[in-house]
């Protein structure tokens, strides 16, 4: 092949890749319930992406009749919300007592944790990642 038709088609594909949309970066935080004892949830995290996260925000939402809904808080109580970065590989720990966060335990049924998170220096303004639990 011609090295300035190479040239030119390595160029041409350097320009298209300003013009195309990013891709979108694959986005994977774990989140772990270790025990669930007498309502004392243990949580593990991982920043498995490599970028670091800001603003990560937990919060537990309840399955009622097919459709996932937020569960109001204990008044005066903030769940758990870290407003540091967490860089790549970080992990972190915290427990929910569920009698505190909500005023009583939980009932039994289907829950889930959620986190949402933002990037730093990336496209992703926002992800998330859910680990549900029965209690």
């Amino acid at each position: 092949m011609n090295p300035v038709f190479s040239k030119i088609i390595a160029l041409f594909l350097f320009a298209l890749s300003f013009i195309l949309p990013a891709r979108p970066e694959r986005v994977d935080i774990s989140l772990e319930i270790s025990e669930k004892e007498s309502q004392t949830i243990t949580v593990f995290w991982e920043n498995n992406t490599n970028k670091a996260i800001t603003e990560p925000t937990f919060f537990i939402e309840r399955l009622t009749d097919g459709k996932w809904e937020s569960l109001p808080f204990a008044e005066g109580f903030g769940f758990p919300e870290i407003y540091t970065q967490h860089y790549p590989t970080e992990k972190g720990k915290f427990t929910i007592d569920t009698e505190t966060v909500f005023g009583s335990p939980l009932p039994d049924g289907t829950y889930r944790l959620n986190l949402r998170y933002s990037l730093l220096r990336s496209n992703i303004k926002e992800g998330s990642s859910v680990c549900e639990f029965t209690v």
